[in-house]
């Protein structure tokens, strides 16, 4: 006899009922999903490329009837990485619905400082690990890899690919947009846009592919932001600051000062602070 799933309704509570694949399961009722992220204080979280088709994604999978989401998040952890961990480790951050999936997920968080090396891969499922930050999504992408599931998707959105450290979105900044585009007449125009008399900028040194590239490096405007400096200042100390949100000094005086109160950017440090709840 198969697996049989809990079904529940849009408000996440139990419809007290169960499902089996292959059953017609009830319109208006949802199976429930539980991911797990490992994220480690750098920011990095581990993913696992599955063998079956080269997609990355973090462990997870249904829950079953008689399990809670937390339980089935370990129990995940355990089977596909060979990580044993319990519920009380980790927090559910995040309640996501698939619509169209017919589908609610759950997703955990469980912070500590998650080695590679540690894992006991489930090697018929899972092909390799890595622990990837920000930054290191486009690589992945560039090498064929996707992730998989939304759990993924959703804190590299939020706490890394594209998020600058001040809490800006990479892909709203012209200068990335333009840079991603190749269009060297928009980067000159921008170029003139936000020259000072302290810094005279052109298409050249203008360029940016994001916070976390290397183009960001050369870039004399982002090369010079305050709060790019202070974090890459306190990860040379060993004090791990991906984002302003993952600081335990925010908000300080420079984060006022330049991410204030009001800011969609200060509204996304103060998400990630509050550990996404």
């Amino acid at each position: 006899m198969g697996e049989r799933y809990e079904l529940y309704t849009r408000e996440h509570e139990p419809a007290g009922r169960d499902w089996a694949p292959g059953e017609e399961r009830p319109e208006g009722l949802f199976t429930l999903w539980a991911w797990a992220v490992f994220r480690r204080r750098d920011g990095r979280i581990l993913l696992a490329k599955r063998r079956a088709d080269g997609l990355w994604e973090v462990p997870g999978g249904k829950v079953r009837s008689g399990e809670s989401s937390g339980e089935a998040a370990a129990r995940k952890a355990g089977e596909e990485l060979g990580l044993a961990v319990k519920p009380l480790q980790g927090r559910m951050v995040k309640t996501v619905c698939l619509e169209e999936a017919g589908s609610l997920a759950d997703i955990w968080l469980f912070e500590g400082e998650w080695s590679v090396k540690e894992l006991a891969l489930a090697g018929e499922k899972i092909a390799e690990a890595r622990l990837v930050g920000p930054g290191q999504l486009e690589r992945l992408k560039e090498q064929g890899g996707v992730l998989h599931s939304l759990a993924g998707q959703v804190f590299f959105q939020l706490d890394g690919g594209y998020l600058a450290r001040c809490g800006l979105d990479c892909r709203e900044c012209p200068v990335y947009k333009a840079t991603a585009a190749g269009d060297e007449a928009e980067l000159e125009r921008l170029a003139g846009q936000y020259s000072t008399p302290q810094c005279r900028l052109n298409r050249h040194n203008l360029r940016c592919g994001g916070c976390f590239s290397g183009e960001a490096d050369r870039n004399k405007m982002c090369g010079g932001c305050a709060i790019r400096k202070c974090a890459l200042g306190r990860e040379k100390k060993g004090k791990p600051a991906a984002n302003c949100g993952r600081c335990a000094e925010f908000p300080c005086a420079l984060a006022e000062q330049l991410v204030p109160v009001g800011m969609k950017s200060r509204n996304t440090l103060n998400l990630i602070a509050g550990h996404l709840e």
